[in-house]
Order: structure tokens, then C-alpha cells, then sequence
């Protein structure tokens, strides 16, 4: 399946604003496609919201090139993302792992401490690399990313923006991989805390599936020759 920059255009749209609005960013989809596509800037909205989802313009156009590149994920690429999306919105901090502990509220873990963060995501990078080269079909991947996106939130190595900049790096892995990308959805914001509160990664998986399914039917809108493409997705996957 052969997409073009509309698709893109699309998904940057409904990516940003289902992954910021699962963070409390007030705009429509209506307003996302406003500040992204028509650069217009909504009335009476918060201005760090509207920072939040322009960032997403930038962030995309990276998102092109590292793809391009085949960029691994690694320590430098996920603070670059960081710094992508958190840009203006947590300045002080954007793009730098956390330098002083953090916590989640009521989590029944502590996350890594900041001595060892650079290592801990080395080997959670290496450990996505791995399981990805040993998948065998497209439910084995979901499991993969289901599982390391849980573990990247409990590592949480930013002081604040990790669940965004997770979330961004499903999206980067699924185009990676040429199959369909995850976008999870604000209205499925409860059911994707409750995966995650509680560790299931079989859950997380099969929600991903669905989601997977859904974006294939979004895709086929999008479907072009192999002269227009900007991005391939591979079919042959099994399910």
C-alpha cells in the first residue's frame, strides 16, 4: 500500500491532537487542523496549548527525515523528540533526561532514578531492536511495542513529557516497520491507563490491534501510485 503527503497531512492531524489532548491540551481537532494545516491560531485558547500541537509541524517534518535515514531509536533520538514536542511547552527541560527522582501518582513502582537513565533507555532501545529482528508476524510486533511502551513509561526519563514522547515513538516504530501506525484515542483514554496501570501488555496489544485494523480502513482513503508515495506499507505481514 502506497501513501502520499495527504495521508501524512492527516495523521499529523489526528496524532497530535489524540496525543495531546490525552495530556489535558484543551483544542478540538477542529483547532489541531487549524494551527497545523491553515495556520490559523484559534481565539481564546491557551497559548502553551496551541504551542503544544504547532510543535507537531516540526516534529513531523523530522519524523520524514529520520525515516528517510532509517534512523534507529536510541538515547539522541528520543531526546530529540522530546525536544520536538516539548519545545516552549516544558522549555527548561526539553530534550534532557530528568536530573532530580520523579514519581507517578499511585504508581505501584518508581521509576528509574537519573543516574540511570542513559543506560536503562540503551538497553530498552537495544531490547526493542531485538524482539522487533525475532517478530514474525504483525501481532508479535503489537506485542513488542505494547510491552517496550509500557516499559518506557515506568523507566519515565523525563521530568515531564514522557507519555507523549512514547506514544510519538510507537507512531515512529509502526512507519518504521511499514504497517499501519497506532494513534491512541482520547475517547480510549481510560481503557489505555488502565493497560498501563496495570501492566498488561497483552491488553495494551490487542487495543493496538484494533486501532492497527481501523488504520487500514483510514489508509485505503489515502492510497496512491508508487510515483506519489512518501510512505510504503507492508501487507505481507501476517496477523
Amino acid at each position: 500500500m502506497f501513501l502520499n503527503y495527504d495521508y501524512l497531512e492527516d495523521l499529523k492531524v489526528r496524532f497530535a491532537f489524540h496525543n495531546s489532548a490525552i495530556e489535558g491540551n484543551l483544542l478540538s481537532i477542529g483547532d489541531t487542523k487549524s494551527v497545523l494545516i491553515d495556520n490559523i491560531c484559534p481565539k481564546t485558547s491557551k497559548l502553551t496549548d496551541v504551542i503544544e500541537i504547532y510543535n507537531y509541524k516540526n516534529f513531523f517534518k523530522e519524523l520524514l527525515t529520520f525515516l528517510d535515514q532509517n534512523e534507529p531509536i536510541n538515547n539522541e533520538l528520543i531526546k530529540h523528540f522530546h525536544a520536538l514536542l516539548c519545545k516552549d511547552v516544558i522549555e527548561s527541560v526539553a530534550g534532557n533526561f530528568k536530573k532530580v527522582q520523579n514519581y507517578v501518582v499511585g504508581a505501584n513502582f518508581e521509576p528509574t532514578e537519573p543516574a540511570f537513565v542513559p543506560q536503562a533507555i540503551r538497553e530498552w532501545s537495544e531490547n526493542l531492536k531485538f524482539r522487533i529482528k525475532n517478530s514474525n508476524s504483525l501481532k508479535d510486533l503489537l506485542l513488542v511495542l505494547a510491552s517496550l511502551h509500557i516499559q518506557f513509561e515506568r523507566i519515565h526519563p523525563f521530568p515531564d513529557g514522557n507519555g507523549r514522547v512514547g506514544r510519538a515513538l510507537i507512531v515512529y516504530s509502526c512507519l518504521q516497520l511499514k504497517i499501519p501506525p497506532v494513534v491512541i484515542k482520547l475517547e480510549d483514554r481510560t481503557e489505555y491507563l488502565s493497560y498501563m496501570n496495570n501492566f498488561d501488555e497483552k491488553g495494551l496489544a490487542a487495543y493496538f490491534k484494533i486501532l492497527s485494523q481501523k488504520e487500514i480502513e483510514r489508509m485505503r482513503l489515502f492510497q496512491t501510485s508508487r510515483d506519489d508515495a512518501v510512505i510504503e506499507i507492508n501487507e505481507d505481514y501476517k496477523s
